[in-house]
């Protein structure tokens, strides 16, 4: 979906510079974007979201090589292991500090950087635990100048931006729903550091379901964090739910026979997937378009939606874990606390100062 997103934003803004941003990139994406549009505007760049000194490294990069404002910052990058926990060169449980912490860090570091009404893009995940980040290697392209409406029309568009409810129960890994992964959030530093029990007790597929809950726990707090701000009132940050999509190396780490079926038979199954599991089942180029559409269509400008949980292109209502607004407080402070190197930064993150 990374690659996708990043092939529709390059072809539709030409004269933006946009930067991959990943581990690694051993496709070579952005000379074979290049290549295959005819451009020079997607460039690659290497961060490591599991490490936050790399995170750190990376921004002060940033600044000295490119320090163009940023239109859009699409946070894409996400990590799974269904089976043996793993964790971070930081101490931190492998899903939750690349899923969600290390992209806090990156958020806040390049807050200062970014245009006075740019957007952020959390990419998430529905109920059914199936979303469209391939591994620790997916491609979150920074977008730099791309044609982002600067007009206000929030009045006229606010029904659009109404969430609508989902017959389906497609919400945010909602425990409530009898499907899927269940998340198992109690506080931030159960979920970075989890306790022997909770290592005995839930597999690494719900430590992901956590992590992508957060996603969305924090999109909340971000955005009414930003609006108390005057100088980021104007920015917008939503999450996306890219569905269920066959094709990608998710599940990399399941079992050779079920991997190799989700990737080389699963994407012709589309249409059957839809009528048996749900309706939200995607390509990745469809996940990649909504996503692109998210990161700089005017339409999404007009809506005055920041905080909002998409699914593909509509506002849908999240599940009642992720509504819970001392629950997504929690995670804001912690993750303030943990990503700031010093009491002065811990107060600048704080206030988004």
């Amino acid at each position: 979906m990374g690659y996708q997103a990043t092939l529709a934003v390059a072809r539709q803004c030409p004269q933006s510079l946009i930067v991959i941003a990943s581990r690694t990139d051993p496709h070579d994406a952005a000379t074979t974007i290049n290549r295959m549009l005819k451009q020079d505007n997607v460039k690659y760049m290497a961060l490591d979201l599991g490490f936050l000194a790399n995170v750190r490294k990376f921004v002060k990069k940033w600044k000295e090589e490119v320090h163009l404002p940023i239109r859009a910052l699409v946070l894409n990058a996400a990590i799974q292991f269904p089976r043996d926990i793993k964790y971070s060169t930081d101490g931190m449980e492998m899903s939750f500090a690349v899923n969600h912490v290390g992209h806090a860090l990156l958020t806040h570091l390049l807050l200062g950087e970014m245009d006075r009404k740019a957007r952020i893009v959390v990419v998430a995940s529905s109920v059914s635990g199936y979303s469209s980040q391939s591994s620790h290697a997916t491609l979150p392209p920074l977008i730099i100048r791309a044609p982002i409406s600067t007009q206000s029309h929030a009045a006229t568009n606010q029904k659009k931006c109404e969430p609508q409810s989902d017959p389906f129960g497609s919400q945010v890994h909602d425990p409530a729903q009898n499907w899927g992964l269940k998340p198992h959030y109690t506080t931030a530093s159960e979920a970075a550091f989890p306790s022997r029990a909770s290592l005995e007790a839930f597999s690494g597929q719900d430590r992901y379901a956590t992590s992508k809950l957060a996603n969305v726990l924090w999109t909340k707090a971000l955005a009414r964090h930003m609006g108390w701000c005057p100088s980021h009132a104007s920015k917008t940050v939503v999450a996306l739910d890219p569905g269920l999509m066959p094709g990608t190396g998710m599940l990399r780490n399941a079992s050779p026979v079920f991997a190799w079926l989700v990737v080389h038979v699963a994407p012709y199954l589309v249409w059957l997937l839809r009528l048996v599991m749900h309706p939200n089942v995607q390509t990745p180029r469809d996940s990649g378009e909504s996503l692109a559409w998210l990161a700089t269509s005017e339409e999404v400008a007009m809506m005055g939606c920041s905080g909002a949980y998409f699914e593909q292109r509509g506002v849908r209502e999240v599940g009642a874990a992720a509504r819970v607004e001392a629950t997504q407080e929690e995670l804001w402070e912690w993750t303030v606390e943990r990503i700031a190197e010093t009491p002065e930064q811990r107060q600048t993150f704080e206030k988004l100062a």
